[in-house]
């Protein structure tokens, strides 16, 4: 099983991967836990500022190595979960990025598809709260980009809109840490 773990910056994301992994290990399901992007890259990304396109190519490159991994563990029937992939593409590049003017939306699917070997995800969990709280949560140093309040209400936007295209599922993650795992639990079947 293929999960990818996708929000706007402070949404609980992180939090939730890491009670399901720890749920996982419980239950002696083997799970691979990996996150995009991978070292080096992210310290490149945080450290330089490129063109849209250029953060494209460097996220794809990252994703094809991240893939070939994934399908060794899926070989081995362990679960996949994933701290962000192609939902941030689309998201953080492509709507919000400017990718748009420069790369039309059936090509970057395309480009996906190469980069993670036609493998897609079993489920695509959105967790989702106002953007004021997600803000206020943040760390400005983790943050990939700076960025202001507005365009986080902007990419909480985006977020559910592409969560009704792609029917993923969304988690209110105002909630507290517990019921929104519950809810995860639920949806994978594992109360």
């Amino acid at each position: 099983m293929i999960l990818i773990f996708e929000g706007i910056d402070g949404s609980g994301k992180t939090t939730q991967i890491k009670l399901l992994s720890k749920e996982l290990r419980k239950r002696k399901i083997k799970y691979y836990l990996t996150k995009e992007p991978k070292e080096p890259l992210r310290s490149v990304i945080l450290k330089n500022k490129f063109h849209p396109l250029v953060y494209f190519f460097l996220f794809n490159a990252d994703r094809a190595r991240n893939f070939l991994q994934i399908r060794k563990y899926l070989k081995k029937k362990y679960w996949i979960l994933i701290d962000r992939s192609f939902p941030s593409t689309f998201a953080y590049q492509w709507a919000l990025g400017g990718l748009d003017k420069v790369i039309d939306k059936k090509l970057l699917l395309k480009i996906n598809k190469i980069s993670t070997f036609s493998l897609y995800p079993d489920k695509v969990f959105i967790f989702d709260l106002p953007a004021e709280i997600a803000y206020s949560r943040l760390k400005k140093e983790n943050i990939f980009e700076d960025k202001s309040l507005n365009y986080f209400k902007k990419l909480r936007k985006v977020y559910l809109k592409l969560s009704k295209i792609f029917k993923w599922h969304v988690i209110d993650s105002s909630k507290s840490k517990e019921e929104v795992f519950e809810e995860v639990k639920k949806i994978l079947k594992l109360c």
